[in-house]
Parts: structure tokens; sequence; C-alpha cells
């Protein structure tokens, strides 16, 4: 079926912004990908309606339960093109149109074509629509950039979950749910099981896991029958009563090299059955020259003979602006960390 819903030809529109403008070229582009995929399903249902007069109260309804949950990000959308292009932003949304309307047919369009695309907008509209296209939708989405923790609670939300066969995993079978919006990014340090960054791996906000497997270190230490107890949930408490002190979580923190912290907020916690902690900061990462201000929220578990460390974190231009992010996203956090299932626990 030649709909088109392809988002190449907008950005023809682009050059009209300086080569020497990388960042705003950038930013032009997707927003307008997202934008492109907007108007190609829009031109596609109106030509349904035209080649199909039988079958417009359907595309019709559909079309209205697309733009009930997601009409408010093309508006967004546009907003922001229309703040970037200012006075050339008409030029560039009657290109745009115009290069897609060119490429556009409904000739050959079947009926049985039509109703599948009709069943699509409907699928979309309850969030099940193509990945290329899922994560930039929601993430310009007003609801989600006010209040983050609504993308999770709406149910846009993916699942990572680890076999226990992975290098990395150590063994550990893990499974967490984070925002749809979100990229899952390889994590450079070899214990970094799993990593995951906002605005589709180019935001300022992500998690990461860490796994450390106790076993090598503590079995050549004690007895067999210790050894036993200590992986039993009675030892596994006993454990985190004697390594999650506020002056442990204190110095694992300091694997993230930050400058001058400011700890705050240390709690006892348990996860899913898991006895454990987390620990608050806020400072500043030293990269190369670079001082970035940061505010860290990290959770340390004990499942077993795993320790599994999760770390979310929020950057800024300013320490009061990633505090600012950090407060912003904390329910958010909260429920990632809630959906954390340690599998091994239940073997």
């Amino acid at each position: 079926m030649k709909i088109i819903i392809s988002l190449s030809f907008l950005v023809l529109a682009f050059f009209q912004i300086g080569k020497s403008q990388t960042s705003t070229r950038d930013q032009v582009i997707k927003l307008s990908e997202v934008l492109g995929f907007f108007y190609g399903q829009k031109m596609s249902i109106d030509g349904i309606k035209k080649e199909f007069p039988d079958l417009r109260n359907s595309a019709t309804q559909a079309e209205l339960k697309w733009e009930l949950e997601f009409g408010k990000v093309e508006k967004e959308i546009e907003r922001r093109l229309r703040e970037i292009l200012a006075a050339k932003y008409d030029e560039f949304i009657v290109l745009s149109k115009q290069k897609l309307i060119e490429v556009a047919t409904f000739g050959n369009l079947s009926r049985s074509d039509a109703i599948a695309f009709i069943e699509k907008v409907n699928e979309r509209a309850k969030g099940n629509f193509e990945e290329q296209f899922k994560a930039r939708v929601l993430m310009y989405h007003p609801d989600f950039i006010k209040y983050p923790h609504q993308e999770f609670n709406r149910g846009y939300k993916n699942k990572f979950q680890s076999t226990g066969y992975e290098v990395k995993s150590k063994g550990i079978k893990l499974k967490v749910d984070y925002p749809a919006s979100w990229k899952e990014s390889e994590g450079i340090r070899p214990n970094i099981l799993f990593k995951a960054i906002s605005e589709n791996g180019d935001g300022l906000i992500s998690i990461n896991i860490l796994i450390k497997d106790l076993a090598p270190e503590l079995k050549s230490a004690i007895s067999q029958e210790e050894w036993k107890h200590l992986i039993s949930n009675e030892g596994n408490k006993e454990l985190a009563d004697l390594t999650f002190t506020e002056s442990a979580l204190i110095e694992m923190m300091s694997e993230h090299e930050i400058v001058s912290p400011k700890f705050s907020e240390y709690k006892r916690v348990v996860i899913d059955g898991n006895p454990g902690a987390k620990i608050n900061v806020l400072g500043k990462k030293k990269r190369l020259e670079y001082e970035i201000p940061m505010a860290l929220e990290q959770y340390a578990i004990i499942s077993k003979n795993y320790l599994v460390i999760t770390t979310f974190s929020t950057t800024g231009i300013s320490l009061e602006e990633a505090k600012i992010k950090f407060e912003k996203y904390r329910l958010m956090f909260s429920l990632m960390m809630n959906s954390m299932v340690i599998l091994n626990r239940y073997e």
C-alpha cells in the first residue's frame, strides 16, 4: 500500500538552516521526522475517506482516538519548530506538506488495504505502533514532559530482562521496566548489565544497573554451611545489616568520581523481598576538563550471592537544575525500581 508515512522528504527544508548551526539543524530533523509521521498518517486517513466513502466513519473514529491520545504531541512539535524557525516556519510547513503530497498515491489502494490501515491507526492510538517512531512520539508528549511518571503509569514502558547467560549478568536473572521513550544503551564499564537514557538516548536522565557476584570473594573465606546460610533470605538480611551502612554506601558512590559530593536521604529499603538501602548525592562529575552537575540516587540490594547496584541520575547546567530535574523524576525512579524482579531469588 503506497500510503506515505516517510519522513525523509521533510529533511529537504532543513537546508535553509546554516550548516554551522549543527545542533539546531539536528533538533529540527528530529522534530520534523515525528511531524512527518503525523502528517503522513493524516494524509493517509484523508485519502481513505475520499477513495472509500463507506469507510469514512470508521476512519474518522480511528483518527479521533489517535487525536485524543497523541494530538497534543503534534501541537507540541509544531510549537517547538515555530520557536526555532521563527519567520521561516510557515514556508517550512508548506514545503513539507507539498513534498508528501507529491509522493502520496491512493489510486491503487485496495479496500482491504484501507481497512488494514484504519485498524493500524486504532492500534497506534493504544500505543501499539512501530518501535522506530514510538519513543520519539512519546518523548514529545506534553503530559509526560510535565509529569514523567505518567508515561509509566499509562503503560508506555519497555522491559529489560537478563537470562543469566550474558557475560555482564554474571548469572543473575533480572527484570526491570523503563519508560518506552528511553533508549537502552551499552554500558561502557564491564559490570554494567543495563543502561537506558531518556529522550530516545539523547536526554540527560539515565538508569544503570551494575552486578557484582559475591561468591568468588566470600566462598573461599567461609565454610560451606556458613555460605548456605549467607545466601538464604535470613542470611541476606544479616549481610545487608552489616554492609549497607551509610558510610558503606558513601564509599560505593565514590566510584562515580563526584567532586565535593553532598550526601542525603540514606534509607534502608526492601525491593522484591530483597534487603537493601538507598542514598542520594548531589555534586559534579569530572570528565576531562569539565565538571558536570549531577544528582544521583543509588540503590544497593543483596539477592542470594548477588550485589545489585542501581543508579538513577539527572544532569543540568547547574547543581540547582540537576536537583530540580531529579525532583521531577523522583516518582518515575521509584516506579522503575519497584518494577525490578530478581528471578534467581525464586529458584
